[in-house]
């Protein structure tokens, strides 16, 4: 068995499916292919070189932010110092009773 799980028996079908379907040109369908998978390859490595510049310059940026930042000068108010007494409506019961309406 070959790597990524594909029998020879199997290549050997994919290659006589491929003599059939394009006969005298599979030599030109082969060379496409190939300069396709290239291409892509490529374009996949371009891609792929961009984005780890960019993440090694968002990196340094944040470290350059975070060391040029001052350090607080004060310490922050306690909590407790900062909340404020809730307080609800009185309650007031009804004057008047129930009345009995259905």
């Amino acid at each position: 068995m070959l790597p990524g799980g594909v029998s020879s028996y199997e290549m050997i079908l994919v290659g006589i499916v491929a003599i059939v379907l394009f006969g005298k040109n599979l030599p030109d369908v082969a060379r496409k292919a190939g300069k396709s998978f290239a291409e892509f390859k490529r374009g996949m490595m371009g891609l792929q070189r961009e984005f780890n510049s960019a993440m090694n310059e968002s990196t340094s940026t944040a470290s350059t932010y975070q060391s040029s930042r001052p350090a607080p000068s004060r310490r922050p108010e306690p909590l407790e110092d900062r909340v404020q007494e809730v307080r609800a409506p009185r309650f007031e019961p009804p004057t008047a009773p129930p009345s009995a309406k259905s």
